[in-house]
């Protein structure tokens, strides 16, 4: 996925805000209408995942734009 000591950026959105509702469930099939829900984790699950799988995470930051704003960045190398 990325070259050796080669740097990624990732933007997701947050799963921090899930209230519960079916609306934002992480979703599982249909891609084109779930994007945004199929890539929902929180920080922890997904630095999680970058270790699982051989990543170092460098820095993450929630998006300062507004409150209302639900996506965070990730900073990662291989």
């Amino acid at each position: 996925m990325a070259a050796s000591l080669g740097i990624a950026w990732r933007n997701q959105r947050n799963r921090h805000y899930f209230d519960g509702s079916e609306k934002l469930r992480q979703k599982e099939s249909d891609y084109a209408k779930n994007v945004i829900y199929m890539t929902s984790f929180t920080t922890g699950e997904f630095t999680a995942l970058l270790a699982e799988t051989g990543f170092t995470p460098l820095a993450s930051e929630r998006d300062l734009d507004g409150p209302k704003e639900k996506h965070e960045y990730f900073f990662f190398r291989k």
